[in-house]
């Protein structure tokens, strides 16, 4: 008789990802099929701000890959639309034991796991040393070398106050920024604290909103500091040389003792329903080693897609990563749903009063309150 072939599977993974990181994909594959030769791939790249559209539109049609790599704020949203699966029922035990907590808490909610986060990413401080060779440990300390860089034509930050930036930074009130349910709890003494905060930081050097300016004169050698996302240290390294580029530690807010922090959050690997049960086992297998020490040791080589490990029993060997890394496992674990998107009119408005117009915090919180609630009884966002 004949002999019988195995039925091929198919592993499809929709992404959005850059050349060098695509380069670390494929040697993650290559190793992968070293053991599993009957396994093929499809990789389909989608500029970023197509990626979700695209896919959700193909979804509706019943054609969809089998994984998508996407950012954790979609997971939510996938999962109400029943376009992924709940990884959970799938998870050997003790798999999450090895990863960062926030990690973690940017793919899951409750019982569900919406995906497997592949790498964490955020906001971090970076510092170029050729103009601040050491980072600072309080605000006041700031404000002191702001006025030292300014004598000499420097400004120590063009701070971005938009809300993505400068909202974490309640932490250092001592304040949580959400209830159980992904809710503001910016409406009370911990939303005037982070307000005076800001006029503060406001002082640093120029206030921007939502702009690439800071960067842009963080990579001339005009500004000593940028808060900015880890994605960025590519870009940064570049421009400033890699020994001349630094992640510090957030400083202390004096008044409090507690340190200015950032939101972190994560690329998530996402099972997508409506695969056939051959292709669903290939790709969960594969999602199983690319989110293992092997698959994530290479997706953290710096001189590939140097991505920030989800692990903690991965140990980059770049600097640049482990400080990212240490900074980001310390952030604010960025909201996957709730009244974020409400507020950020009624607090943009507050933020601009007291930074750019000198207005008492108190006063402009409350206002941003008001607006909030009538917004919020209208049922409509800005």
């Amino acid at each position: 008789p004949a002999p019988t072939s195995l039925p091929s599977q198919l592993v499809a993974i929709w992404l959005d990802w850059e050349p060098r990181e695509l380069q670390s994909l494929y040697q993650v594959i290559e190793l992968y099929q070293r053991d599993h030769p009957g396994i093929n791939f499809a990789i389909t790249y989608r500029p970023s701000g197509d990626l979700l559209t695209t896919f959700e539109n193909a979804a509706e049609s019943g054609r969809t890959p089998s994984i998508l790599l996407g950012p954790s704020q979609w997971g939510p949203s996938l999962r109400e639309k029943n376009y992924i699966l709940n990884l959970s029922p799938l998870l050997d035990p003790g798999m999450e034991s090895d990863v960062h907590a926030i990690a973690w808490a940017q793919a899951s909610e409750g019982s569900h796991l919406y995906g497997l986060p592949l790498e964490l990413q955020g906001m971090v401080l970076y510092r170029n040393r050729t103009l601040a060779a050491q980072p600072v440990a309080t605000l006041s300390e700031w404000l002191t070398v702001a006025d030292q860089l300014r004598a000499t034509n420097i400004q120590a930050i063009h701070a971005d106050m938009g809300l993505e930036i400068s909202l974490p930074m309640m932490a250092a009130c001592g304040s949580e920024l959400f209830d159980t349910r992904g809710d503001l709890l910016v409406f009370n003494q911990g939303g005037t604290c982070w307000l005076e905060l800001l006029s503060q930081i406001a002082t640093l050097g120029r206030v921007v909103f939502n702009s690439e300016e800071d960067i842009e004169l963080f990579k001339s050698g005009q500004a000593a500091w940028l808060i900015a996302s880890s994605e960025l240290r590519g870009e940064l390294t570049e421009a400033l040389g890699v020994t001349n580029l630094k992640i510090d530690p957030w400083p202390i807010y004096d008044a409090t003792g507690f340190p200015l922090r950032g939101f972190t959050w994560s690329e998530n690997a996402y099972l997508v329903a409506g695969s056939t049960e051959l292709d669903l086992e290939a790709s969960w297998g594969f999602l199983q080693f690319l989110f293992g020490p092997e698959g994530q040791e290479i997706l953290s080589d710096p001189d590939g897609a140097a991505h920030i490990p989800s692990l903690s029993t991965v140990d980059p060997p770049d600097s640049l990563i482990r400080e990212a890394t240490s900074m980001l496992m310390a952030g604010v674990s960025l909201p996957l749903h709730g009244e974020l998107v409400l507020a950020e009119g009624p607090l943009l408005a507050a933020i601009q009063a007291v930074t750019l117009q000198g207005a008492d915090p108190a006063f402009a919180l409350r206002m941003a309150h008001e607006r909030f609630d009538l917004l919020r009884l209208s049922g409509q966002a800005p």
